[in-house]
């Protein structure tokens, strides 16, 4: 092999293992909940990528070797196949991240709807206590309205006494 072949053999190794890693592979990324974008912090590649990541590395190797040892062939695949790989992982951390909002939105609808359900019998609580309430309120009126009648129809008597009695009395 020739130095140019050595070199490129590195370089498309290095892009494989930086692909893959070993069973830990950690990037940096910006910490979206800090205040500043400069202060990174690490995040560990998912299980699921670092299965993949080591099969496409199993299978690129095959290739090269199949290939006698040229790695030119692959060495175009790896930066798109570090991207996919680096975006998959970004979709599932997002994923994640959504599933966790999800649940909360889930908990948060579950103790509102708790909630709805007891404001609901509580107005209907109410709703029938004015009911009765304004049914009992009729039932006195209709009754003070009978005590008044009532009155009424005596102080008339009264009254009619009275004046027979008075016109008794100039008799």
């Amino acid at each position: 092999m020739d130095e140019l072949s050595k070199k490129n053999e590195s370089k498309v190794s290095e892009d494989i293992e930086s692909a893959t890693g070993g069973v830990e592979t950690v990037y940096e990324l910006p910490n979206k909940t800090s205040s500043s974008l400069d202060s990174p912090t690490s995040h560990v590649v998912s299980e699921r990528v670092q299965y993949l990541a080591s099969q496409i590395y199993n299978e690129l190797k095959l290739i090269i070797n199949r290939c006698s040892d040229d790695e030119e062939i692959v060495s175009g695949l790896m930066p798109l196949i570090v991207n996919v790989l680096e975006s998959l992982d970004f979709a599932i951390i997002e994923n994640q991240r959504l599933q966790v909002e999800l649940e909360l939105c889930k908990d948060d609808n579950e103790q509102l709807v708790n909630a709805f359900d007891k404001e609901k019998i509580n107005k209907k609580k109410v709703e029938q206590k004015l009911f009765e309430l304004e049914f009992q309120n009729d039932d006195e009126k209709q009754q003070l309205q009978q005590k008044i009648g009532s009155l009424e129809s005596i102080v008339k008597i009264l009254e009619l006494k009275a004046k027979n009695s008075s016109d008794h009395g100039k008799n």
